[in-house]
């Protein structure tokens, strides 16, 4: 395994524009410094399961586009993070560490078109209010969760091309199967 030694990503370039350590053993505490790099667009971090850290309140890197935190041990505040990242189009999420169980999720992103937040034992509604605002969202995994409530009426923006929506909650969502449903290219 590769240990975190902060003082090795002090001298990253200010230019730098996409950091993939994906899979790479890493463990320790992640510096919160990386994301408020001022170009960064892309950032993976994702399958380094012994990695710790949390994500900061403020400052963050306003270009980035793609966070893939999956399979780590960073700390999320998801409200926040969906709050004031506006120019996310990638978001992986899945199997983090999420403080509380509910999911909260602000619509704001306005440009995000993956979304994966599967495996992290969200209960309760989904907060479909928020994600069907999501015009330009394709693809969505909520699954290995365990949501309950019934499935919203889904209208599909024919600007879609292709449309992906994966089992939501290990079958304790309710109610009939939404008539938009059939108008997504699944």
């Amino acid at each position: 395994m590769s240990s975190v030694v902060p003082d090795s990503f002090l001298n990253l370039s200010s230019s730098l524009i996409s950091l993939s350590l994906q899979n790479c053993n890493l463990r320790g505490k992640f510096p919160e410094t990386i994301f408020h790099l001022p170009n960064l667009e892309e950032l993976d971090l994702g399958q380094n399961t012994n990695l710790t850290g949390s994500t900061p309140k403020s400052n963050w890197s306003s270009p980035l586009n793609s966070l893939q935190l999956s399979s780590t041990k960073i700390s999320i505040d998801l409200h926040f993070l969906t709050s004031n990242l506006k120019s996310l189009r990638v978001l992986f999420l899945r199997e983090c560490n999420f403080p509380g169980s509910h999911l909260e999720f602000s619509g704001n992103l306005t440009q995000l078109r993956q979304l994966d937040l599967a495996g992290n034992s969200f209960r309760g509604q989904i907060p479909w209010w928020s994600l069907l605002n999501l015009e330009r969202l394709f693809s969505l995994d909520l699954s290995n969760n365990m949501f309950v409530g019934e499935l919203p009426e889904i209208h599909s923006n024919s600007t879609k091309t292709s449309s992906s929506l994966h089992d939501s909650s290990k079958k304790q969502l309710v109610g009939s199967v939404p008539r938009g449903l059939n108008k997504l290219s699944l």
